[in-house]
């Protein structure tokens, strides 16, 4: 990918009429190089734990090399996605995202990834999808082949319920970087989210084959299992990831998730009221989060105050509300449709 980077740069600079002058990169020494590539791989695991473990890689090559672009664009990426998993402010890690996109776009002008990770925040904090795709068509005009901005190109598709095209654009991801887990775990979401769960099934199946203990594909492999009318190997699912981080916030969500879908609404809604009493015990459960227990418990009127929560904290998932499976029933009511308009989601 960065030999790739490199030599794009090289070429499009002389295809141009008036070609800027490139700076000329130092390469990182080994020690330097191993803990940027470090860092990628932890931000790919998508854990906080890992997270924030990456942001150190980051600044262990950024106190070396201060004006390193790509380090400063993976720092950007890790605090776009403590934002987005609820591990910090939404207002703090999109905004700190977007500052370190910048500053490695001003050192680097055609630094894709970053260009990317500034069409992510357009995206997922300010609900802006248009200025999304103008800089998603920056990105990709760089480097066709980044496999996180044709996610990202996904996200867009399929909130304007252009399926074929979002396939598209994940099929290309996984054939670019098929061994990535994060990626085959963004995979599975989209098939969750366009109801192919045999196929998000199989997706999910792999990242697991990959890391057995990757938690964040366990709990959605359990979902699509759930969603696929096979309640029992759902819950054996979720007892593994259980096992792995015990009964914290997102096993208790996607256990009131599981057992709604299996068709067992006594056992979603104590799911659903263990995740509510949370905070005072185990700090921040996202109101997002909230809104999938309680919709699944067949508790609209709590899960619908929790999306409005949702969306007065600019929640990033809040884009997502016109397709996600558990708010089937919501999205025919007044209230959700509005919320929808508002942050210009079409309805059909």
């Amino acid at each position: 990918n960065e030999v790739s980077r490199l030599i794009s740069g090289r070429v499009r600079s002389e295809l141009q009429s008036s070609p800027r002058k490139l700076p000329i990169e130092q390469p990182l020494p080994v020690d330097l190089l191993r803990e940027y590539l470090h860092g990628l791989h932890l931000n790919s695991q998508r854990t906080h734990e890992s997270i924030f473990q990456a942001i150190s890689c980051f600044e262990n090559v950024l106190r070396s090399r201060p004006e390193h672009a790509p380090s400063l664009s993976g720092l950007s990426i890790s605090n776009f996605l403590l934002a987005h998993y609820g591990a910090v402010p939404a207002a703090d890690g999109f905004e700190e995202a977007r500052k370190l996109a910048l500053r490695a776009i001003e050192l680097e002008p055609d630094l894709a990834d970053a260009k990317m990770h500034l069409a992510a925040v357009s995206f997922h904090y300010d609900w802006a999808f248009e200025r999304a795709r103008s800089f998603l068509d920056e990105a990709m005009a760089i480097n066709p082949g980044l496999e996180m901005a044709l996610l990202l190109s996904a996200n867009i598709h399929l909130v304007f319920q252009n399926h074929e095209k979002a396939q598209a654009s994940i099929d290309r991801a996984l054939e670019i970087d098929p061994l990535n887990i994060g990626l085959l775990m963004n995979a599975g979401d989209h098939l969750i989210l366009q109801r192919r769960y045999r196929e998000a099934i199989r997706v999910l199946e792999s990242a697991l084959k990959i890391n057995s203990a990757f938690r964040p594909g366990g709990l959605r492999l359990s979902l699509a299992l759930a969603f696929d009318n096979q309640p029992d190997q759902a819950l054996a699912c979720l007892e593994k990831c259980r096992l792995m981080g015990r009964h914290d916030a997102p096993y208790l969500e996607y256990l009131a998730i599981v057992e709604g879908a299996s068709g067992n609404s006594n056992a979603a809604r104590r799911a659903a009221d263990k995740l509510q009493s949370l905070p005072a015990e185990s700090g921040q459960v996202l109101p997002w989060s909230l809104a999938r227990a309680w919709a699944m418990a067949g508790e609209p009127d709590l899960a619908i105050e929790q999306l409005n929560r949702a969306f007065a904290g600019r929640s990033s998932s809040m884009p997502f509300l016109g397709a996600t499976p558990v708010f089937e029933n919501l999205r025919q009511t007044e209230r959700v449709q509005q919320l929808m308009k508002k942050i210009g989601i079409p309805w059909q």
